[in-house]
């Protein structure tokens, strides 16, 4: 029989990569019709929706008014549908922005006055769309490939909504402080600086903070040679590194106004461009990681988050056929984007899809992790080395002294902190081919950490030699150590006697001390 011609409308973010973006889902609530398009009109197969981003129900009415008209004068998309056009006679959704949004673009637009008055959806019919899209979801997720198992954990979206959207965009950034600078023009620089430092994609490991003093001239010199008006016509005349460095004014407010819904425009520009490199589009995908992730200084919804991951995994992606050891895996802001909101949102009661969808941004996480973990390591080598002031320096000798001065020191020209001790001339020469590329002021130290028990020892709690001794120690059968310790007999014939003691193997329970007096 026959159905009443009403349909509720909706807009949904879809978080596949194919297709992420924003469709328009219309339903007849007394049938089993759905109809969903992409929005905004006009996208191709495969190109991404991301160009459209709306923040309030202002911004999205006019794409969602196009896409209702393209629906019911194309007949739903019925193919081979010879019926004449025909409109709703009652629309109505679940918000009341929305309702005010749409029925005002409908008046703009001069369509038939039925329209200007959008009605609002009750709960069983906004229950019903979900119901029903649910089923259309997971079609779509086999469609685009997904297993069983990935598709338990992908979460049906729900209607975006903005009346309980809160936009307060901070300015300043997440770990950096700049309200000690009392001019608001110095701020927006530095904001503008750290902007560009927190999205550059190919930062290198030994030189990632640069002269701020150096960097501020620069800006202000640019922002000299093109003003605003200058920037943005070349912007506008397709040029889309000029688009990426507007963007990046518009978010920081250097030089012009801030203004995020255009900000956005114009990374959008230079992110999808066909003729930007790749170290610059994967720069604009971070900055837009950063657009996304700072919407609110507490609360993200759950479309911004996969948004923000989207931008995340792309500049990752990039960054990862450009990736050299010497270099961070990915942008500082897509590494922060990781370890802040992928680790807080990817849980299984939150959004646990997330894991499927930024697996870039998963290895240049855990290549960074690699990295720091890498470079504490050589630190605490050089702090071992460094401290081991009251042992021999010379590989394979044990010989340690209660005191620095008890031992040689090197008489070159290496920094003191990082002069390797000897216990004897025969010790120091067997360690010159070693120590000589380091003998020079700035170098590291060149003692080698062997990784011993004894070197550990040493470094938490010191020498085990008596005052005024020199000490070696030998393993015993059991395991432990034994120290033979003198304060009169040469390091070599100490060191041919612990030999003979440990051949013997002396067993013991407990590290002591053994002092021979000759």
């Amino acid at each position: 029989g026959r159905v009443a011609n009403e349909w509720h409308f909706e807009i949904r973010f879809v978080p596949f990569e194919q297709i992420i973006g924003y469709v328009l889902v219309l339903m007849q609530p007394q049938s089993e019709l759905m109809y969903i398009k992409r929005i905004p009109s006009g996208l191709a197969n495969g190109e991404s929706g991301m160009s459209f981003f709306p923040e309030s129900a202002e911004e999205a009415a006019p794409h969602i008014v196009r896409g209702i008209l393209h629906a019911f004068v194309n007949h739903l998309d019925v193919k081979g549908s010879s019926s004449a056009s025909f409109a709703p006679f009652i629309l109505q959704t679940q918000e009341e922005p929305m309702v005010a949004a749409v029925g005002k673009e409908f008046k703009r637009l001069g369509v038939h006055t039925n329209l200007h008055n959008i009605a609002i959806s009750s709960e069983s019919v906004y229950m019903n769309a979900q119901v029903k899209w649910s089923f259309r979801f997971e079609l779509m997720k086999r469609a685009f490939g997904f297993s069983e198992e990935e598709s338990m954990i992908i979460k049906t979206p729900w209607a975006v909504t903005f009346s309980t959207l809160l936009i307060t965009d901070p300015a300043q950034r997440p770990g950096i402080s700049i309200d000690h600078f009392p001019d608001e023009g110095m701020r927006q620089c530095i904001h503008y600086i750290s902007e560009w430092n927190r999205a550059e994609a190919s930062l290198s490991l030994e030189d990632r903070l640069p002269d701020a003093n150096k960097e501020m001239k620069k800006a202000y010199a640019l922002l000299e040679q093109k003003p605003e008006a200058v920037v943005k016509a070349n912007a506008d005349g397709g040029d889309d590194l000029e688009a990426l460095d507007y963007g990046v004014r518009l978010r920081s407010g250097f030089g012009c106004a801030r203004n995020r819904r255009l900000a956005r425009k114009y990374l959008i520009q230079a992110a999808l461009s066909p003729t930007l490199d790749d170290r610059r589009k994967a720069t604009a995908h971070a900055v837009l990681t950063s657009w996304y992730s700072n919407v609110h200084e507490t609360i993200v919804p759950s479309r911004y988050v996969i948004a923000a991951g989207y931008h995340a995994n792309t500049s990752a992606k990039i960054s990862r056929k450009m990736a050299t050891p010497d270099r961070m895996p990915a942008a500082p802001a897509v590494i922060w984007y990781m370890h802040s909101m992928f680790e807080a949102y990817s849980p299984k009661d939150l959004y646990p899809q997330l894991t499927l969808f930024v697996k870039d941004g998963i290895w240049a996480q855990a290549e960074r992790d690699r990295q720091i973990q890498d470079t504490r390591n050589k630190m605490a080598q050089k702090t071992l080395q460094v401290s081991l002031r009251y042992c021999c320096a010379a590989p394979g000798c044990s010989i340690e002294a209660n005191s620095g001065k008890m031992l040689l020191q090197c008489a070159g020209k290496c920094d003191r902190d990082k002069k390797p001790s000897y216990c004897s001339k025969k010790c120091q020469k067997a360690d010159w081919k070693n120590h000589k590329p380091y003998c020079l002021p700035g170098a590291a130290c060149s003692v080698i950490d062997d990784g011993h028990e004894q070197s550990r020892r040493l470094l938490e709690s010191g020498p085990s030699a008596p005052p005024g001794a020199i000490s070696v120690p030998v393993r015993n059968q059991d395991g432990s150590t034994t120290y033979i310790s003198s304060s009169t007999i040469e390091p070599e014939f100490l060191k041919q006697m612990a030999e003979v003691v440990g051949e013997h193997r002396l067993e013991s329970t407990q590290c002591e001390f053994h002092p021979l007096d000759f």
